[in-house]
């Protein structure tokens, strides 16, 4: 009888352990899967966090002030003229160029030279290879980068600040053709709400900008 009874007492107590086992284990498994969902959830709760300020970002509007009108108010155009007379070999330069000084310009056959007198872009080439040069022939309009100002006039007073190393971007109405673009340097705004921007020219194409000519405007930071 005793042999009996701790035959049966070493079973139950056998079984008693294994469902305390499988208990604790499913406690276990059931808190990692819990775990695991939390971890799923935050991740994708981030996810949506970082596509939403993404979107945002891409969304947002940029103060871009477009084709405003105005005038140009401060600009040093010089005829480049010949010194010496000749036939024309070649010609090293073409409308919109940006030329340093002392680049050569234009070669004669008698080697005689044209070179730049200063930092400039050629705003128009006036001579081509079947000209013949002579004394204070006009060989192009150069235009100084610096200084250089546009006056902006808005419909209303205008409030909102230029920051140096916006970009700028000219037309004219008057021709199609035409088309400059540059950086700004610095901004002023008068009592009666004019804009005034004083910019470095990196690009001209299609003529020149001479003080007092009517211009439009497109002026935005740069790209982020």
């Amino acid at each position: 009888m005793g042999h009996n009874y701790f035959f049966v007492s070493s079973t139950k107590t056998f079984t008693a352990i294994a469902l305390v086992v499988a208990v604790s284990c499913s406690g276990c498994w059931r808190r990692g899967t819990s775990a695991e969902k939390a971890d799923d959830t935050s991740q994708r709760a981030a996810k949506q966090i970082t596509t939403v300020s993404k979107d945002a970002l891409t969304d947002a509007p940029l103060p871009v002030l477009e084709e405003l009108p105005g005038i140009v108010t401060t600009s040093r155009h010089y005829p480049l003229l010949a010194h010496t007379k000749g036939r024309i070999k070649r010609i090293f330069f073409v409308p919109g160029q940006y030329v340093h000084k002392g680049d050569i310009l234009v070669k004669g056959y008698d080697h005689n030279f044209i070179t730049a007198p200063t930092n400039a872009l050629v705003a128009e080439r006036l001579i081509d290879g079947s000209s013949y040069l002579l004394p204070n022939t006009v060989v192009a309009s150069l235009l100084e980068l610096e200084p250089f100002q546009i006056k902006i006039m808005p419909p209303s007073a205008y409030v909102q600040p230029i920051a140096p190393g916006w970009g700028a971007n000219i037309s004219r109405s008057d021709d199609k053709t035409f088309a400059a673009s540059g950086v700004v340097l610095g901004s002023h705004i008068t009592a009666e709400g004019s804009l005034f921007v004083d910019l470095r020219l990196h690009r001209l194409t299609g003529g020149s900008l001479l003080a007092g000519t009517k211009i439009r405007a497109v002026l935005a930071p740069p790209s982020l």
